[in-house]
């Protein structure tokens, strides 16, 4: 790897370790892209052929890409439903008033 450019640092990630690291964390990939397969240049030339060799990678280069991108849902559950009486006595005691603090004492004059 070059260290003098963006695509030098980084640990790199396959796709299958991407989805195995999102799973084991309840998220549920959807959706895989890849991007940037023009390293960085100066060339002004080469600049202005950058996106015709964005597509070219995209298309046939895949493994060559700098940046993984994942899409992903995340695997969340509702808590488990309550019996009927667990329930009116969680809506009794929700509807119950909070305890006011005592008033202050009149001053003594």
């Amino acid at each position: 790897r070059l260290e003098r450019t963006p695509f030098g640092f980084g640990r790199p990630y396959t796709v299958s370790q991407m989805t195995r690291m999102m799973q084991e964390t309840l998220f549920a990939p959807t959706r895989t892209e890849r991007a940037l397969f023009v390293p960085p240049i100066r060339s002004r030339m080469l600049l202005r052929a950058a996106p015709a060799w964005e597509n070219v990678g995209a298309r046939w280069f895949t493994q060559f890409s700098g940046v993984l991108l994942m899409e992903a849902r995340k695997d969340a559950f509702a808590r488990p439903l309550v019996g009927e009486r667990q329930r009116r006595t969680a809506d009794a005691r929700s509807a119950r008033p909070a305890v006011a603090p005592a008033p202050a004492l009149p001053k003594a004059a």
